[in-house]
């Protein structure tokens, strides 16, 4: 019996250093898996000091925010949009693309090694036929998005990180009530974090009307939830399978008016043509994630198009479900072969 005192008296009067050695056992633990993972090293290094210089917070912090669930495939999509995207465009398209077309684009040559590694690391089509008008302002990009929605005959497809209640956002809502009440198929995807202040009204006012909207990846408890870490950033709109557009514009009057700022400098892109049909096919595997249901008829989604522009168009969807940190290694590929210049803007 006094044996067992003396050692539980030991082990109080030494927990607490009994508690760093835990924890710094558990620590060189992970720091070694870190290091078998082949994780990258600028990454993996930051992750060392905050294991190292904050004890057991340092872990959780690990846990919930420093896991690479891009390996672990945390949403599994990979196989699925492969299928997706080679389905959309058919066998005889990609075979002529690559094996016709491409001898004859002499203009993107240069770029062949960045295109081909996209194909390569996430199945991203470059297409040919491609009609592409570029936006620089909130203004213009608002008016060509709601003219193309209140165009819209068959589908409407809307994804966006934020979606917020004000002019704009409430003048989107409202067209696609209209448009749903006409017989259109209205589809919309928000973010869950970053259209935390949507009001549960104006999610209300679409579904009533007919729209069929989902948050993407919701999170109920931000602070004991992994889910909290991946965003969905796309901002997409497809209409009839037609007509695209994609960028770095949310529906938001901060886009328009500046918000808290004097402008707002942010590009969008309008497309008509091939590259809509890969956009549709991002859109559709990420409603299917969201929503656990699959669409109607492919034909209907992808229909026949005839554009006879030439614009070199490649859609390369990127996230913790690819197998590489794609649209970075796009980047990279590109600033490393520049010849004169390279030209970044970013927010």
């Amino acid at each position: 019996m006094d044996l067992l005192c003396n050692i539980w008296h030991w082990i109080l009067a030494h927990f607490a250093l009994l508690l760093m050695g835990f924890y710094l056992a558990l620590a060189a633990y992970i720091i070694v898996l870190m290091v078998l993972s082949r994780l990258d090293p600028v990454k993996s290094l930051s992750w060392i000091v905050v294991l190292l210089t904050l004890p057991y917070i340092g872990i959780i912090l690990y846990l919930f925010l420093g896991q690479n669930h891009r390996k672990r495939k945390m949403y599994s999509r990979k196989g699925m949009r492969d299928v997706a995207i080679m389905d959309s465009l058919g066998k005889q398209q990609i075979l002529q693309i690559y094996y016709s077309e491409w001898k004859n684009a002499k203009k993107i040559e240069k770029f062949k090694n960045t295109i081909l590694l996209q194909l390569n690391n996430s199945r991203a089509l470059l297409t040919f036929k491609n009609r592409v008008e570029v936006y620089s302002n909130g203004a213009d990009t608002f008016a060509a998005m709601k003219k193309s929605i209140a165009g819209a005959h068959f589908s409407i497809h809307l994804e966006s990180y934020i979606i917020e209640a004000d002019h704009i956002g409430t003048e989107i809502k409202d067209l696609l009530i209209r448009k749903v009440q006409e017989g259109v198929e209205v589809r919309v995807i928000y973010d869950d974090v970053g259209s935390w202040k949507l009001p549960k009204q104006y999610v209300a006012d679409l579904k009533k009307a007919g729209v069929k909207i989902y948050p993407f990846a919701k999170v109920r408890f931000p602070w004991l939830s992994r889910t909290v870490n991946y965003r969905n950033h796309r901002k997409i709109l497809v209409v009839d399978g037609r007509t695209g557009f994609l960028g770095g514009i949310n529906i938001a009057d901060r886009y328009v008016n500046g918000g808290e700022f004097d402008t707002w400098r942010d590009t969008h892109l309008r497309i008509e043509g091939e590259a809509v049909h890969s956009l549709q096919a991002a859109f559709l595997l990420d409603w299917f994630f969201v929503s656990k249901k699959q669409v109607g008829q492919r034909e209907n989604y992808y229909p026949k198009l005839d554009i006879r522009d030439k614009h070199y168009v490649q859609i390369v969807p990127s996230g913790p479900d690819s197998d590489w940190a794609s649209i970075m290694q796009a980047y990279f590929s590109a600033i490393t072969q520049a010849k004169e210049h390279n030209y970044i803007i970013t927010p």
